[in-house]
């Protein structure tokens, strides 16, 4: 496959991916008001902390496989080596389903530990009870889909990681919305949704597996190479939901219960930021990894330095829309929820940052070095923790924020100078200048029409991003997948 061919690969199925994720953005943003209009801004607050507890245990569950699974599984396609593809896959899935059991059974013992003498916070029972016995279907369901993605089914991998659960969530929540407004309907339906994704990602796994050949592996079981491989991916994810999420259970030693749920918001919707680099990540993935196979070290530099334009371009819209639409999104959940407009424009600001590097750490993990990234993990995630000691007592919720906003650009920094020292590859080439004049515009013509209205405020940005990126001129590459883009939205086939 050509450079050429790889890059409309990539744009076609990046193009769903954003598609999806846009779609599953709009339903967790959603869902997110319902949780919010159904519990209020405090029992919203202990829902986020619980949550965000049940998370970080969650990542131990499934061994760092999701990610691994990615590489061995497209490597091993590429290859033709499907006795050993499929080996790792069973192996993966028996070792997540024993973990998970173990760790949901010592999460359940430790709840009233956690909840009454960590945070002292009886209310935090309920929802961290609840919210934990959904860990081995969402850990299942989280590797399962990765093998979808090692095959490049892209769109079914976003699909069940973005949309399934938080769609389902949502259409249940709504069906009792009116008459059962109590953490116990919230938490079971959360559970149903659960079950449900993992049915969904099982039955289209082994459909795509039962058209992989059968063969035995070629050399034995693997178990020194799995884990050597998973295990600082295990690590690293860990490190990096501290990088990422930490602030939130901090936040709930030193804050009240209110305080976290507008947070948490916020937070949310920052996220919104990075979402192209996660739909283009999840394509760019098994590429990064098939041109580490082939030793195509011009088509991989090439890759990513396109791929970094266009997450930029992209997140550099979505940015203006938060930053100056902020007031009026945040209304939407609630009227106490307009406290968090600095919270949302200083994390905005963090996200914007990491989108301008690309998807560096997948860059860095599919070329085979995870342990790298698990050293900038280590040492991030300690700096993001003390900077939250220091700023969440004196600043509460901005505190968070600006430490949270502070360790991601300090981690990109370090990836990307690692990345060139490693591969001798950096993320940007001239044509980055044009989407970085078009935020310029953007933000300049925004804040004059501030002194109008944020409504004016909103138009004015956007707008003006579009015109001078029109004014300059797409790369024919951008062209090409905007083409692609539009043409399947508009249902029509191309190629």
């Amino acid at each position: 496959m050509t450079i050429r061919e790889e890059h409309k690969r990539v744009a076609k199925e990046g193009g769903y991916a954003w598609v999806f994720s846009l779609i599953g953005a709009l339903v967790r943003y959603g869902n997110s008001v319902i949780l919010t209009r159904m519990l209020g801004a405090r029992n919203f607050g202990f829902y986020a902390l619980a949550n965000t507890i049940v998370t970080v245990t969650a990542i131990a569950t499934s061994f760092g496989f999701p990610t691994s699974l990615v590489h061995f599984v497209a490597k091993d396609n590429e290859t033709k080596r499907f006795g050993d593809l499929k080996w790792f896959v069973r192996s993966a899935v028996r070792v997540t389903m024993v973990v998970s059991l173990v760790i949901l059974m010592s999460l359940l013992l430790l709840v009233p530990f956690i909840s009454d003498t960590v945070y002292k916070k009886s209310e935090l029972n309920l929802p961290l009870f609840g919210l934990a016995l959904s860990i081995p279907f969402l850990a299942l369901y989280n590797v399962k889909s990765s093998v979808l993605q090692g095959l490049r089914r892209i769109r079914k991998r976003v699909f069940i990681e973005r949309i399934a659960h938080p769609l389902l969530y949502s259409v249940l929540l709504l069906l009792g919305a009116y008459h059962f407004r109590r953490m116990e309907f919230v938490l079971a339906c959360f559970f149903v949704s659960a079950v449900s994704v993992f049915a969904l990602s099982h039955f289209w796994t082994a459909r795509e597996l039962r058209l992989v050949p059968d063969e035995a592996p070629s050399s034995g079981p693997r178990w020194k190479e799995l884990f050597s491989f998973s295990t600082p991916i295990l690590f690293l994810n860990f490190l990096n939901f501290l990088i990422l999420q930490s602030d939130i259970m901090i936040m709930g030693f030193f804050t009240t219960a209110k305080e976290v749920g507008i947070y948490a918001i916020a937070s949310r919707l920052a996220q919104g930021v990075g979402m192209p680099a996660d739909s283009l990540g999840a394509s760019l993935a098994p590429s990064f990894s098939a041109m580490t196979g082939k030793n195509d070290h011009d088509g991989l530099a090439n890759m990513y330095k396109t791929s970094t334009r266009w997450i930029f371009m992209a997140a550099s819209f979505v940015s203006l829309l938060l930053v100056f639409g902020s007031d009026l999104i945040l209304s939407i959940f609630g009227k106490d929820f307009r406290n968090g407009v600095v919270v949302l424009c200083i994390l905005t600001a963090g996200q914007l940052f990491s989108a301008a590097f690309g998807t560096n750490g997948t860059l860095i993990t599919q070329t085979g070095h995870p342990k790298v990234n698990l050293v900038n993990a280590i040492l991030m995630g300690a700096g993001n923790i003390l900077l939250l000691l220091f700023l969440v007592p004196r600043y509460g919720a901005a505190g968070a924020a600006a430490a949270s906003a502070i360790s991601l650009m300090l981690l990109n920094i370090a990836r990307s100078v690692e990345i060139e020292v490693i591969l001798k590859i950096s993320p940007w080439n001239r044509t980055i200048l044009k989407p970085l004049f078009a935020l310029s515009a953007g933000i300049g013509a925004g804040y004059l029409a501030l002194k109008h209205s944020n409504a004016a405020a909103l138009c004015c940005s956007a707008a003006s991003f579009g015109l001078a990126l029109a004014a300059l001129g797409f790369e024919k590459e951008d062209s090409e997948m905007w083409k692609r883009l539009m043409a399947k939205l508009s249902g029509a086939r191309n190629g």
